[in-house]
């Protein structure tokens, strides 16, 4: 299943190389930034290892269908059972998108029943950044004593963001995005609902899952097209109509971030491109550092409504 990851060749052949020779770590760190992939590699690596031979399991694993531990509200971990058992992923919940302890000693205890496959078991830790200290301490006395045949495959967006007693124990393999190219190609064969998917690789710089679900229907995609919107608008001069987008996002402080994100990329991509939206590379290079600094702000304890309101405001000053 690695043969169908996008581009990325040389962690990719280390990897296949790793199997193939029957050395691949027992636990093992994939870097790189949000939607270049990292979760798909970890699932097709997964595949690999548990299903050699390929088939519908293989195909199932790489989709998704995985157990799940799960974090209580009383501390105590569950594992919900999905397809393929022999694979438990851990996801970050909550506001803060944490992995914490419950869910690490629901998998702990899983992965030591014996295993189902001749090949072994897997524990996919999805955003290994947003471990709690005491969820990261759970997996660290799993990582010091592993279970006997089990593979432990983590996710993050950067090695910095991971403790550095966990980091230390995994073999890291950095993945990048792909070109804007390679990007686009995919999105024109696999997203037939990708209306812009020139517009969708430019904005987010090769980045073929991030682009994939801004290009379909949905939350992620609703908030690309209000950034357009606001690129737009802030292009034109329109102050009026970017105050007004920007006040239907008060209430929501995680979409509005989402928003100010995508607007950021959208920026970016004018800068790269000498323009996009109508966005001059000048008018992008004084938004970028607007919008990064509200979006700063918002992760603290602040009113969203006044610095959506004060952006709005500088964006509407700075343009022209």
């Amino acid at each position: 299943m690695l043969e169908k990851i996008i581009g990325n060749r040389g962690p990719v052949a280390s990897l296949q190389a790793a199997l193939e020779e029957g050395r691949l770590p027992h636990s093992i760190l994939i870097l790189g930034e949000k939607g270049c992939g990292t979760g798909f590699a970890a699932r097709c690596l997964a595949a690999d290892l548990l299903y050699p031979q390929g088939g519908r399991m293989a195909q199932a694993l790489v989709e998704g269908q995985t157990s799940q531990a799960v974090t209580e509200k009383d501390g105590d971990g569950r594992v919900l059972t999905g397809q393929i058992r022999e694979v438990i992923t851990a996801r970050g919940d909550g506001a803060g998108g944490e992995i914490r302890a419950g869910a690490i000693r629901a998998l702990r205890a899983e992965m030591f029943n014996t295993a189902l496959t001749g090949e072994g078991r897997a524990a996919i830790f999805y955003g290994a950044q947003n471990m709690t200290r005491a969820g990261a301490n759970a997996l660290l006395k799993i990582l010091e004593e592993p279970p006997e045949n089990v593979h432990f495959i983590l996710t993050a967006n950067s090695a910095a963001a991971v403790l550095p007693t966990i980091r230390s124990r995994c073999a890291q393999y950095t993945f990048s995005p792909v070109s804007e190219e390679e990007c686009e190609e995919y999105l024109r064969r696999h997203c037939p609902s990708c209306s812009q998917p020139a517009l969708l690789a430019a904005a987010f710089g090769g980045c073929i899952g991030r682009a994939l679900r801004a290009g379909q229907e949905g939350p992620e995609g609703q908030c690309f097209e209000a950034a357009r919107k606001m690129v737009r608008a802030l292009a034109a001069g329109r102050e009026y109509d970017l105050l007004v987008l920007l006040a239907g996002f008060e209430k929501d402080r995680p979409v509005a971030q989402q928003l100010l994100d995508t607007f950021i990329c959208l920026c970016d991509g004018a800068l790269t491109h000498g323009g996009l939206e109508g966005l001059s590379p000048e008018e992008a290079a004084r938004a970028i550092p607007l919008a990064g600094g509200a979006l700063k702000a918002l992760g603290g304890y602040v009113n969203t409504k006044l610095v959506l309101q004060n952006l709005g405001a500088a964006l509407a000053g700075s343009a022209g």
